[in-house]
C-alpha cells in the first residue's frame, strides 16, 4: 500500500515536471540553448524516483501515457548529440521504464540505443546506450526479450567498439552488457563465440589483480560454458590458460603469462566452469587440467592455491565424478582416484597448517559420496579406514594444540 502523503508528492512532481518541460520548448523555440538542461533534470528526478512511480502508475494512482510522454521526450532527445548527457538521460531512461512500454516503443528505444552505438562520438554516450541496454534486459528478463535479439549483432559491435575507446577505469558497463547480452539468445552466441572467448579470456588475463573486471570476465565465460552450443569451444580455449600455470612451455600463446602467485585465480575461475556445465564435460579439459590442480595440490605450499586447488577438486568430484573416476593418468598410469588419496594423505597430515585445510572435510565426503553412486564401493578397498583413521589422528594433534595453549 502506498501511503497517501508519497501519491500527493507524486502528483505535485508530475506537475513540476510538466511545467518545466513546458518552459523547456518555450526556450526552445526562442533559440536557447538552456532548454536541455531542464529536460535533463526532469529524466534525471523521474530516474531517480523510478520504483515509486511505477508503482504509482500500475496501481492507477497517477494517471499518465507513459508511452506518449517517453516518445515525445526521451526518445527525441536521443537525436540531441550536441548535448550529450541530456542524450546519456534520454537513454537510461527510456531503458529503465522498458517493462512498461509496448513493443512498439521498445523497438524504437532499442534502434535509437543502436544508432547511438553506430555513429555518436563521445564515449560516455556509448556507455549510457550499453548501460541503457542491460537496464532494458533487467526490467523485461532475458527470457522475455524475443524482440531484441534482431539487435544483438549491431549491440555487441557497439560493446567492441566502445572497449576500444575508453580507459580500464571504464570497462565494468561494457563488460556488464556482455554478461547479460550472451544470456538472451544461445544461437546468437554461437555465431560470436570465436571473438568473444578469446576476448573475455585475455581480459581476465591482463586483468586478473582487478577484482572488478575479473569478476566480470569471469561471469561472461561462466555464461559461455553455461551455452550448450559453445560449451565444449570455450571448455578447450581454456585449456592453455589453466596449464600456463605450472608449464612455462605447455602452449604457444600471445597471452601473458600469470604470475605463479596468482594462479589462484586461474584455479578459482576453472572451479566456476567445473559448477556452470552440463555433462559431459570435455574429455580434453579433464585430460589437461586434472593434473594440474594435482600437480599444484601435491607440491606447493601458498596458502592460496591450495584452498583455491582444494575447492577446484571438489569441484571435479561434484561435477563430473563420472568421467572423473574411469581417468588414469597416461603418463604414469596412476588412477584418479589414487591422486586423490595422495591429496587427502597431505591434508591429513598432522604436519600440514590447519588454515590450509578448509575444504579437506567437504572433499571427504564428497569423495566417499561420488565412489557409493558408482556402485563400486570396492573401489576404495581398505583405504576408507585409512583416511578415518588419519581423521582422528587430525583432530587429535587439534586438540593436543588447544591443550597446550591452554
Amino acid at each position: 500500500m502506498i501511503e497517501k502523503p508519497k501519491i500527493q508528492q507524486i502528483r505535485y512532481l508530475f506537475f513540476s515536471f510538466s511545467r518545466h518541460l513546458s518552459h523547456a520548448e518555450a526556450l526552445k523555440a526562442h533559440n536557447s540553448s538552456r532548454w536541455w538542461k531542464l529536460h535533463e533534470a526532469c529524466l534525471l528526478a523521474m530516474g531517480r524516483c523510478k520504483q515509486l512511480l511505477n508503482d504509482m502508475i500500475v496501481t492507477g494512482y497517477v494517471k499518465i501515457d507513459l508511452e506518449a510522454f517517453i516518445r515525445q521526450v526521451p526518445l527525441a532527445d536521443l537525436s540531441q548529440f550536441d548535448y550529450p548527457y541530456l542524450v546519456c538521460q534520454a537513454a537510461l531512461f527510456a531503458g529503465r521504464f522498458s517493462r512498461l512500454l509496448s513493443i512498439d516503443v521498445n523497438r524504437i528505444f532499442l534502434d535509437g540505443i543502436c544508432q547511438l552505438l553506430e555513429h555518436a562520438q563521445h564515449p560516455i554516450i556509448n556507455l549510457s546506450s550499453l548501460r541503457a541496454f542491460y537496464y532494458y534486459c533487467e526490467e523485461v528478463g532475458v527470457d522475455q526479450t524475443n524482440d531484441v535479439i534482431n539487435y544483438l549483432p549491431r549491440i555487441f559491435e557497439g560493446i567492441l567498439a566502445t572497449m576500444s575507446r575508453i580507459p580500464q577505469s571504464a570497462y565494468i558497463w561494457p563488460l556488464e552488457s556482455l554478461a547479460i547480452l550472451i544470456s538472451v539468445d544461445e544461437n546468437f552466441v554461437s555465431t560470436i563465440e570465436n571473438r568473444l572467448s578469446p576476448l573475455a579470456i585475455e581480459l581476465f588475463v591482463n586483468y586478473v589483480q582487478d577484482p572488478l573486471i575479473n569478476g566480470e570476465t569471469t561471469a561472461i565465460i561462466k555464461g559461455l560454458v553455461h551455452n550448450s552450443k559453445v560449451s565444449h569451444l570455450i571448455q578447450e580455449r581454456l585449456i592453455p590458460l589453466v596449464q600456463s600455470i605450472v608449464d612455462n612451455n605447455s602452449v604457444a600463446s600471445t597471452l601473458p603469462r600469470i604470475a605463479s602467485s596468482l594462479a589462484f585465480s586461474v584455479l578459482d575461475l576453472l572451479t566456476t566452469v567445473l559448477r556452470s556445465l552440463n555433462p559431459p564435460i570435455n574429455s580434453n579439459l579433464l585430460n589437461q587440467t586434472f593434473p594440474v590442480v594435482i600437480h599444484l595440490l601435491l607440491t606447493s605450499d601458498d596458502q592460496q592455491i591450495l584452498i583455491n586447488g582444494g575447492e577446484c577438486l571438489c569441484a571435479f568430484l561434484s561435477c563430473v565424478s563420472t568421467d572423473l573416476f574411469s581417468w588414469n593418468d597416461p603418463k604414469t598410469n596412476i588412477s584418479s582416484i589414487e591422486y586423490i588419496l595422495q591429496v587427502l594423505a597431505k591434508f591429513l597430515d598432522p604436519k600440514t597448517p590447519e588454515n590450509c585445510c578448509t575444504f579437506i572435510g567437504k572433499l571427504i565426503r564428497g569423495f566417499i559420496r561420488e565412489i557409493n553412486k558408482t556402485n563400486q564401493p570396492s573401489l576404495l578397498g581398505d583405504t576408507l579406514g585409512q583416511i578415518l583413521k588419519a581423521v582422528l589422528a587430525k583432530l587429535q594433534s587439534k586438540n593436543n594444540e588447544i591443550e597446550k595453549l591452554v
